[in-house]
């Protein structure tokens, strides 16, 4: 659909046999990941008026029940473990196994990304106790994707990924400069540091 006029533009029927994910642009699906569907899991992606196509194989377990996400409209993220970031055609630009899964948080224009990483905590196999995520670090990219930008400790709170009460929401702001996170019944923000230097070269 158009979103200031909301007309539809296209549809048609579609067997989803994955998780999918949206940009302005493009569907990408992990396709064949349930197991009624008798074929290999792949990453597939297709416009609105072009068919599906693989990009990708994905290892059977690493990114079960994964939804892949779009950062901007040429870059794709697949979680995982390892977890990888996807140009349109299939090419890998950039693939992390720190940490395991992940989940991404996206600012507006597709320029900065954060990925929180909850540690687990208080399990105990003995007594079958789960345990539960905290939050310890936050992954920070920036275009182009390549590399990490910074790796941030979060000290003095403690935010759980889930709890008897409680599940912590992020989000980033427009100009991926803040991050702030719902807890309970409190709201935290985290100043972010600025692109280095080295992201824009002659700069």
């Amino acid at each position: 659909m158009e979103t200031n006029s909301l007309q539809i533009l296209r549809s048609w029927k579609e067997e989803q046999s994955g998780w999918i994910g949206i940009s302005d642009s493009s569907i990408a699906m992990t396709a064949c990941l349930m197991r009624e569907y008798h074929c290999e899991p792949n990453l597939a992606i297709r416009g609105i008026a072009t068919e599906w196509k693989t990009i990708s194989p994905i290892e059977k377990q690493s990114h079960w029940g994964s939804a892949p996400q779009f950062v901007n409209d040429d870059t794709l993220f697949l979680p995982g473990s390892p977890w990888k970031l996807f140009k349109p055609d299939g090419e890998v630009i950039h693939t992390d196994a720190d940490p395991k899964g992940g989940e991404l948080i996206g600012a507006s224009l597709g320029q900065r990304f954060v990925i929180p990483f909850f540690k687990l905590v208080g399990r105990l196999e003995a007594l079958d106790i789960g345990g539960r995520g905290e939050l310890k670090s936050l992954l920070v990219y920036d275009a182009p994707f390549h590399e990490r930008s910074y790796k941030l400790e979060v000290k003095g709170a403690a935010i759980r990924s889930i709890s008897d009460k409680s599940v912590a929401q992020l989000a980033l702001s427009p100009d991926g400069a803040k991050l702030a996170v719902l807890y309970e019944e409190s709201v935290y923000l985290f100043p972010l540091p600025p692109p280095p230097a080295s992201q824009f070269p002659g700069r």
